[in-house]
């Protein structure tokens, strides 16, 4: 309506232009003629222009340079406004429905000036006025009462920030050198043959899992085993399945690469570069590990804490005692075909029985030897049964 309006007026004005055009132009030459009717076609353009303006307004451009430059409204947040960057603006219409996802109500088509008002400038939106001051609330806000707007960009932005998520209790990884490992021993027919093992470099966890970071895990939901125990001790009572189920949920949610250890690699991080029946020596000694005959009184029910005693050479905790710890490979009664490679597990078709390394913290000192083994039902769960992970890059 406003856009025709204007066109109505300049159509007028052009008509008028002509009329006068010609009376003035009356008992001169032809070529008078187009000269004068050129000239008052740009006189006619410029007219039209004008009450063009009149009616529409100042162009949107002026306006959004109004506020560009208004003082003292930089960062105030315009009340009920969805973003939290939009500004106020003084005098219609606010210069912040421009900045709004949601359209603005058109403005009513305004009237034509009067000889009075055309006395008056005709652009006020470049002559703002400061905003109209705002009574201070009186005392803390009654309860019920809508909570106050955030007055800054600074304020709205700590309105919304956002939560940070608790970290997830990650292993504390220990990184091993490759090597050759001598695996086996001569001590059990289960640790027969004696063979060699290449060994790559690989990252294993400096203690068994530990109850605070399981709970993580059931806190997740990923996990169904409920721990028992204080947050520094192993976690007990594990079967393979839950072993399992343990590692790929957290390297879903770290993006790393967490699993089972290898057989080889256990033995190889248990022996820690040493040939001797334990990694400190060929004698059980005191203070070394926690077992039955290892010369301090143990406790049935609760492991001791993860980190407990020294660590081995290769700085890793309870590689003997503590909890029996399940490994990747299925059970297999004797050397015979074990792989040569440490990364590669030894699988079978429908295995259901996982090999367990390290004895645990009621066993007798002979199963905490680095080369023992022992195997259970990978779907039973087992009061000293527990696990230790490692990560590949």
């Amino acid at each position: 309506m406003q856009i025709e309006e204007a066109k109505s007026i300049g159509e007028q004005l052009s008509r008028d232009l002509e009329f006068y055009a010609d009376r003035g132009a009356a008992g001169r030459p032809p070529a008078f003629h187009g000269l004068a009717r050129f000239w008052i076609g740009i006189i006619g353009l410029v007219c039209a222009g004008a009450a063009t303006l009149e009616v529409l307004g100042p162009p949107l451009r002026d306006r959004a340079s109004n506020v560009a430059y208004a003082p003292g409204l930089a960062g105030t947040i315009l009340p009920g406004a969805e973003a939290p960057h939009a500004v106020t603006a003084p005098g219609p219409p606010p210069a912040a429905a421009f900045y709004r996802t949601a359209p603005a109500k058109p403005a009513a088509i305004p009237a034509l000036p009067s000889a009075e008002a055309a006395a008056t400038p005709r652009f006020p939106n470049l002559d703002p006025q400061p905003p109209e001051p705002q009574a201070p609330a009186a005392g803390p806000a009654a309860a019920g009462s809508t909570p106050r707007q955030p007055g800054t960009v600074q304020e709205a932005l700590q309105t919304f920030r956002p939560a940070v998520l608790p970290a997830i209790p990650e292993p504390t990884m220990v990184t091993l050198p490759g090597g050759i490992l001598r695996m086996g021993s001569n001590d059990d027919y289960s640790e027969r043959p004696v063979h060699t093992v290449l060994i790559e470099p690989f990252l294993m966890a400096r203690s068994a899992v530990t109850v605070q970071q399981w709970q993580a895990c059931v806190d997740a939901k990923a996990c169904t085993l409920q721990p028992k125990g204080r947050p520094d001790q192993p976690l007990t009572n594990a079967s393979w399945d839950d072993a399992s189920q343990y590692a790929d949920w957290l390297s879903v949610e770290t993006g790393k690469h967490y699993r089972l250890p290898t057989e080889a690699e256990w033995e190889y991080a248990a022996r820690a570069g040493t040939d001797t029946r334990y990694s400190w020596g060929n004698a059980m000694a005191p203070g070394k590990a926690s077992c039955k005959g290892c010369g301090e009184p143990v406790s049935m029910q609760n492991p001791p804490a993860a980190e407990a005693y020294p660590p081995n050479p290769f700085g890793l905790f309870g590689m003997g005692g503590g909890v029996a710890e399940w490994v990747a490979d299925c059970w297999h009664r004797d050397y015979g075909d074990a792989p040569r490679v440490g990364t590669s597990a030894w699988d079978a078709p429908d295995c259901r029985e996982r090999v367990l390394r390290g004895g645990s913290w009621v066993a007798d000192a002979k199963y905490l030897r680095p080369s023992s083994r022992d195997y259970y039902d990978a779907t039973v769960r087992y009061p000293t049964h527990g696990l230790r992970l490692v990560r590949t890059e």
